[in-house]
């Protein structure tokens, strides 16, 4: 973001047009040596990492996407392509665009199918087709769920036969019968629901039963509520299933290391990071300003999020405006110690949005109350990173411009007025 640069900050405060704390998100493991792997970041209060319970299909917008390719045997027109059975997507205006169709009817002899192939092998333990919603209720009867890691030679992994299930945006849900690891995955379809001549599927989840290792130097542990426990390095994908864990729990003050898995799976990393704190490098000159009127700051604090600020002539005694005299909390650093001090000490965004011009001036008073130079620095807080919210949108200054003036030559003045 624009504003970053001007700032010294502590490493956990994020400025993407706005300003808060980095409480992680969603992180795809990446190839590593046998395994995948992501780096787990350092210093904070706790961290959780767990494997969505949703789909591992992300939302799709085309057929390809991010390195997931669907694909099917036909396409009853371009409005029905085989990405919309994977775009998360669980309401339409219309029957446009609203499922992925066939353009014939699944038989024995000549069946018809839907792709997803993955950016790398998986380990999927259930699906679920969401029927269609609209007209032409053509959804599946039998199918078989197939793997393959060549798209050539498919292993069939679960068979339905004669299921009539045709109610619109029903979701059916099934466990997979023998699971294994491919990279491609197709829905075999040999019969269709209805009297229309297609089959089609308005959503296909897959699910993983994947589960994660953490690795700290040479030792790998598993999780459970927070607490690590010592097991044995893997050899192989089928270790984590034995050993690993789907949710951590809080990780209290977490060292260092890394997450593994025996797939390229995306999980969700939660971090509660430490109190942040971002200070501005440089002074505003305020030499132009005959006042400052007021000063917003736009900020969200919800549960127990807090954002704080404090202000400064010289970046190196810091003040907050207390029963209606200003107070000089002293020297703040960009580290863990200056915003826990700015948390505990700092105003908040309503206060300072309360200071008034004549505050303003008590503030400017060694200069006869006329500004000259100012800084701020704001600090942020939060406990939980699924309930707290501590977010700075924007700081506005209401001021006054000074007029100026200078003789151009005995005859000529030049009256500015900024």
């Amino acid at each position: 973001a624009v504003s970053k640069p001007g700032y010294n900050a502590t490493s956990a405060v994020i400025f993407d047009g706005t300003m808060h704390p980095d409480i992680g998100g969603s992180v795809e493991l990446v190839k590593d040596g046998e395994f995948y792997s992501s780096e787990i970041k350092t210093g904070n209060r706790a961290v959780s990492v767990s494997i969505p319970s949703g789909s591992i299909v992300p939302a799709m917008t085309a057929d390809s996407d991010r390195g997931y390719v669907a694909s099917a045997s036909s396409i009853y027109s371009p409005s029905y392509p085989a990405y919309i059975a994977f775009d998360r997507n669980d309401s339409s205006p219309n029957n446009v665009r609203d499922c992925w169709a066939s353009n014939q009817r699944p038989t024995d002899s000549n069946p018809q199918w839907l792709c997803l192939k993955f950016p790398s092998h998986q380990f999927i333990t259930e699906y679920a087709i969401t029927n269609r919603v609209y007209a032409g209720l053509s959804n599946p009867r039998s199918w078989q769920l197939q793997g393959s890691n060549n798209d050539n030679d498919w292993i069939t992994l679960h068979a339905v036969s004669n299921d009539e299930n045709n109610t619109s945006g029903a979701v059916r849900r099934f466990t997979v019968s023998t699971p294994g690891r491919y990279v491609s995955y197709r829905l075999l379809f040999t019969a269709s629901n209805g009297g229309d001549n297609f089959v089609c599927i308005k959503e296909l989840s897959l699910f993983t039963g994947s589960k994660m290792l953490l690795k700290d130097g040479e030792q790998w542990f598993t999780v459970k509520n927070g607490v690590l426990s010592d097991v044995p390095a893997p050899s192989s994908a089928s270790d984590f299933i034995r050993d690993g864990f789907t949710a951590s729990g809080n990780i209290q003050q977490y060292p260092s290391g890394n997450i593994y898995s025996g797939e390229g799976i995306h999980v969700d990393v939660r971090y509660t990071p430490q109190s942040q704190i971002s200070i501005q490098r440089a002074r505003l000159s305020a030499g132009f300003w005959s006042q400052i009127n007021a000063a917003t700051l736009t900020a969200t604090q919800t549960a127990k999020g807090k954002v704080r600020v404090a202000v400064t002539r010289d970046l190196v005694n810091w003040h907050v405006l207390r029963n209606g005299a200003w107070v000089d909390v002293g020297a703040l650093s960009a580290d863990t110690a200056g915003a826990e001090t700015l948390i505990a000490d700092g105003m908040t965004p309503a206060e300072l949005g309360g200071i008034t011009a004549a505050q303003w001036m008590q503030l400017f008073s060694s200069n006869n109350g006329v500004p000259d130079s100012l800084a701020f620095a704001f600090a942020l807080d939060i406990t939980d990173p699924v309930t707290d919210v501590a977010t700075i949108d924007r700081l506005v200054l209401n001021v006054n411009d000074a007029s100026s003036w200078k003789v151009q030559s005995p005859a000529e003045v030049e009256i500015r007025w900024r």
